[in-house]
């Protein structure tokens, strides 16, 4: 299996991403990435300063990881956007644990691609 990180500089690249013009409450998609066995690319979108100043703030982020939101197809029928950590330079993405306080799993998945926008990193 194939795991490509990259990042975009939207304003140079030649084309379209399909997460460049996704919104989610007014906020604009920064990537994607895509799982092995599932059909659906997962779109993500920056968390909000206030987000991390209260229910995220305690979170423990691991080492060269970000905080982001993420939509799939089924996630947007039901009207929810979980948080998940990405690792910045391996590319590797932790969900939710599913535990009533945010912590993110300790074993990543590996997306088969990941790209995000430039003004990211």
């Amino acid at each position: 299996m194939i795991m490509r990180l990259s990042y975009t500089n939207l304003e140079t690249f030649k084309g379209t991403k399909t997460w460049e013009n996704k919104v989610l409450y007014n906020i604009a998609a920064v990537g994607s990435f895509a799982l092995p066995k599932v059909y659906n690319d997962f779109i993500v979108y920056p968390v909000e300063q206030w987000e991390l100043d209260s229910f995220l703030k305690d979170v423990i982020v691991k080492k060269d990881c970000k905080i982001f939101r993420y939509e799939t197809e089924t996630s947007k029928i039901g009207g929810f956007a979980p948080v998940i950590e990405i690792n910045m330079v391996s590319g590797l993405v932790y969900f939710n644990d599913g535990s009533e306080d945010v912590a993110f799993e300790t074993v990543s998945a590996k997306p088969t691609y990941i790209n995000l926008n430039i003004n990211q990193k």
